[in-house]
Parts: C-alpha cells; structure tokens; sequence
C-alpha cells in the first residue's frame, strides 16, 4: 500500500458490479494526476471469492468484456500502488468507506410469492457492525427491498456495533443504487452517469454526497439526493420495473407482427422517431440477468417486511414478471415447431448469456431453448465469444464459430458485437439450415438472399 495519508475505502462484494466499482474508484486521481483513495477489494473466502481477488491482484478484470478502458484500468490499479482485493475482513478496522455490493436474492416459494434471501446480507452488514471504526460510512449499493436500510442494515449494524461499545449512530449509513451496465461501456455507466443518492441523516448524506463526488463526473451526470433511504430503494426497483414491463409489453406486439407478417423492428423504430417514446423496447428470445427477473417483486417484499403492510397489490408488475418468464419457454416451443424432429441433428447456438456483450450467464432465457431441443435429441454446439463456461449446464463453451454448413439449424441467441459482423451470406456455402435469429441481427436483404438459396429463416416478432 501507499504510505501517503489518504481515505481508505473498501468495496465489500466483488462480482459484476463491485468488481468494477472497486477498479473505478482506485482509478479517481487528483489535480497531479496522483491517487486519492486507498482502495480494498473484500471478498467471501470461497472458490469463487478467492479467484476475483488473485484476478483484480493480478491486474486482470475477473470476468470477460469488451470494455477496454476497464481492461487498462484494471491493471493500472495493480500498478499504482493503491489498490489490493483480499478475503480477510480485518481490513475493515481501518477503513473509512464501506461500499457494499453484496448480492440479494430473491426466493419462489411458490404460487406467485417471493421474498427476499436476506441471510448473506445480514452476514454482510454484521460483520461490518462488530469491525468498522467509529465515523465510519457504510454506502448500500446493492438493490434491496424499500425499507431495508432502514428497518433491517440499520438494525443490524447498530445491534453489532453496540457490543463493543459504540453509539447507534457512531457508523453512517447511506443508500447509493448502482447502474452498471456491462458491455462496451461497463467503465464510463459509474464514472460517466447519474447517481441518486440518500442518507439516514444529513451527516449521513453530506458524507455520501462528497464521496460520489469524487467518483463520478458530477459536473456533467446530476447527482441527485433523495428525501430518504426508502425514497432511493424505490427509485431503483420502479427503475427496473418499468424496463421489465416494457419487455413484456412489447412480446405481446412482436407476436402480433409474426402473424400479420410485419416486422415489429421496423414499426418500433419509427415510433423511436417521438422523442418521448424512444425508450420503447424491441422483441427478442426473453429476459434474464440478476435485475429484471426479481427486482418488480421487490415492491411487495418490502412491504411485508419492512412495514407490515400487505397492500397495495402489483398487478402490472407480477404480470409482466411472468409474461418474460414465460416468454423464452414460449419461444423455444416456436422453435420446435420450426425445426420439426430434432433427433441426432446437429443444431449450432450462438450466444449464451443474458444479454449481448457480456459473459453473465445468470437466468438466461438461451437455457429454454438448450433444454427444449436437448429433450428432442438434438446434438447441440454452443458458441459464445465471451463466455467459456456456462455454469447453469456445467458445460465449456468453445470460443471458435464453427462451419455453418455442418449444421442442420443456427440459432442466433444472443446479439453480441461479433455476430454482427458475420457473413451469413459467406459461410453458409452448401448447406440450407433453418436459422432462428432471436435478435433481429441478419438483414431484411441478406434474409431474402438466404432464403432464395433454400434456406429458412425466422426471426422473432418479424413475419417478413
């Protein structure tokens, strides 16, 4: 570590999200360019714990992207002589900042009810009551139900830290929700974009607030301080909400334009012409990732348990949950339907994650169309250029596209910027598989083309 005096900060949880955050702030320098935090990666003591730290040690971002200014910076924090990532938590008696990142699941327990798995987090926030100094801010970046902070961390860190003697209020406590978005731009979505921000007091607040300030480039990306904690859960899980619902809106339209033969894509980009309407979401396979596939149900966990309260109901929001949660299995059954028999065919998929241009694999509604055609007998290759082991199957992936001519069915998944720049046109030579593309990715023209040769090609929410 560096022997200049500077704040100490710890980023307590290094996956997607604190990995990054952890590499961001040990990057801010001052005026002379020179490091103004101490930097310190805290992970759980586990495989995977252990294996982000040697990464982020090693100079290496501990997951795959396409982001290279995260890349650099990565190792420059492992260069510079601020920045080390470890799994002892006795880091924590010296720091000054805690920014916890620690996952928060959801549990199904059946017919329509959900609650929050809150054990990890409670480990989590304990361990900081019994080890943090006095003066000490805790920053809750992790999306929790609306009432957390308030009537469940508080209580657990006031409850830790009051047996070795301090006052309730000697450690803050502030709520800053994270919008990190990997992909090409996973660096510049916590250094280059608006933060909503919160304390439980004014002490709490002001110190949040001129920590952001340092982080983020606030001169150009509002920071904006919410009248409580609750207020800044909120905003996040009506955040995330509102895009899950735009998803669901729009499977019901891009199945309207499969029957009618229109090309939803199309109609979708003239409405984005209306600047008010340029949020508007496309069609595609399904939802997946960590975020939209639990945090609509957040509303009502909080409610019941963090203020007793079992109304209101969220109608729209469970409904557009479970319209995206069908939305892959339906689109799977789509292929089948397309494909006919698949025993011992050779089927090539491309694209295993969630989204494009990341390697989370989490919920990722591709599982749906694995499973359907694994179940039918299909022999199944698997491409990805970002993902080489897909846990949920326990099945290495191969970074290598293969001859498209060897395959009786392609399946675009996944729009990753590498698919984009196939050929379709070029590496298909002499074969005539059926193509399912998933993500809009191949050309109304080069659809033609491929379909005057004899190949089938069908895309989901275009009936062109």
């Amino acid at each position: 570590m560096n022997l200049v005096e500077r704040p100490l900060i710890c980023v307590q949880g290094l996956g997607y999200v604190g990995a990054a955050m952890a590499i961001c702030i040990a990057n801010v320098k001052g005026k002379d360019n020179v490091p103004i935090f101490d930097v310190v990666g805290l992970d759980l003591d586990t495989e995977k714990g252990r294996h982000r730290v040697a990464e982020l040690n090693d100079g290496r971002f501990p997951f795959m992207t396409l982001d290279e200014n995260l890349v650099h910076s990565a190792k420059t924090c492992a260069s510079q002589g601020n920045f080390y990532s470890t799994t002892n938590v006795s880091v924590l008696k010296k720091v000054d900042i805690v920014v916890v990142d620690v996952q928060l699941d959801v549990k199904d327990l059946g017919n329509d009810e959900f609650d929050a798995d809150l054990a990890p987090l409670e480990a989590a926030i304990a361990t900081l009551g019994e080890l943090l100094k006095k003066g000490a801010l805790v920053v809750v970046e992790t999306t929790v139900p609306p009432g957390c902070c308030e009537h469940f961390i508080r209580r657990i860190l006031s409850e830790a830290s009051l047996k070795r003697g301090l006052d309730p209020g000697d450690i803050m406590l502030a709520h800053s929700y994270e919008r990190v978005m990997p992909g090409k731009n996973y660096y510049n979505s916590i250094s280059n974009y608006w933060r909503v921000y919160a304390g439980e007091n004014r002490e709490a607040s002001k110190a949040c607030r001129m920590f952001l300030e340092k982080v983020v480039n606030f001169e150009k990306y509002k920071l904006r301080e919410l009248s409580s904690m609750t207020a800044s859960e909120t905003a996040k899980i009506v955040e995330n909400s509102y895009r899950a619902i735009n998803i669901a809106f729009m499977e019901e339209w891009g199945t309207f334009a499969e029957h009618l033969g229109l090309d939803m894509f199309e109609i979708v980009n003239a409405i984005r012409d209306r600047p008010s309407h340029v949020n508007i979401m496309e069609p595609g396979l399904g939802v997946g990732g960590y975020c939209l596939t639990k945090d609509p149900h957040m509303g009502k966990i909080g409610l019941k348990n963090f203020f007793s309260i079992s109304s209101p109901s969220f109608p729209l929001s469970d409904m557009g949950v479970r319209i995206n949660r069908e939305m892959a299995p339906k689109n799977a059954q789509k292929l089948l339907n397309l494909l006919g028999d698949v025993e011992n065919r050779n089927v090539l998929i491309l694209g295993a994650a969630y989204k494009a241009d990341v390697d989370d694999t989490r919920n990722s509604p591709v599982l749906s169309i694995f499973r359907a055609l694994f179940s039918g007998g299909a022999n199944i290759t698997v491409h990805d250029p970002l993902v080489t082991y897909w846990e949920e199957l326990e099945l290495n992936i191969d970074s290598q596209l293969p001859d498209f001519d060897d395959y009786y069915s392609i399946i675009l998944a996944v729009p990753h910027e590498q698919y984009s720049m196939v050929n379709f046109l070029s590496r298909i030579k002499t074969g005539k598989p059926i193509i399912y593309d998933c993500c809009n990715m191949i050309s109304y023209t080069d659809r033609a083309l491929l379909r005057a040769r004899g190949c089938v090609v069908s895309t989901i929410g275009n009936g062109s």
